[in-house]
């Protein structure tokens, strides 16, 4: 499984190793998912056809990563994961940086195991 973003989020993606913990913002519903495991480095093109739709074409998506589950939570709405990561917005409010420290890490970790999936507790992936 992995996941892309478009070319000017190389700067950060590319330090991003095995192991690190990850979660992916779904820009169509606006929810923050979590939380994965980094099974790869941040890479160019692990897929260059990845996210298109006839795997023909070149994807808009070139920096990617692949991921595992770690731990399966209810993704979290914009409006219950903003104030963890305030230092990251910029502009307009409705844009923020995706790099995140250790404490934001933690935090957003710790709010998603708050989080249940379908009414259970969260459930770890394979590790």
């Amino acid at each position: 499984m992995s996941s892309g973003l478009p070319s000017p989020h190389f700067s950060y993606v590319k330090n991003i190793d095995p192991g690190l913990s990850l979660f992916l913002f779904n820009y169509d519903n606006q929810k923050l998912h979590g939380i994965y495991e980094a099974t790869s480095s941040g890479k160019i093109n692990i897929n260059p056809s990845g996210w298109t739709l006839d795997d023909s074409g070149r994807t808009k998506y070139p920096i990617q990563v692949q991921k595992r589950p770690y731990l399966h939570c209810t993704p979290l709405a914009e409006t219950l994961f903003k104030p963890i990561i305030q230092d990251n917005y910029y502009n307009d409010q409705h844009h923020f940086l995706f790099e995140l420290d250790r404490v934001q890490a933690g935090n957003l970790i710790f709010r998603l195991n708050r989080v249940p999936a379908n009414g259970l507790e969260c459930r770890r992936g394979r590790i």
